[in-house]
């Protein structure tokens, strides 16, 4: 099966994405709502980077560093 260098990702990232996602699962089941009032703002700024990576796919970002 050919491998498509520049839009497949490695292994490292898929695994880092699969592990993404099993934390977001976790943290959506066990967080009481206090604690994630308390977390808030890492939760929103976690948010927001990952709309940064789609809005740079979707050709809808200024150029930012994060």
């Amino acid at each position: 099966m050919p491998e498509l260098i520049h839009s497949e990702p490695d292994e490292a990232i898929q695994r880092r994405m699969t592990r993404l996602m099993i934390d977001v699962r976790i943290l959506g089941e066990q967080l009481t709502r206090a604690q994630t009032k308390t977390l808030y703002g890492e939760i929103e700024a976690a948010r927001d980077g990952l709309s940064r990576i789609l809005d740079r796919v979707d050709g809808k970002h200024a150029p930012t560093r994060y």
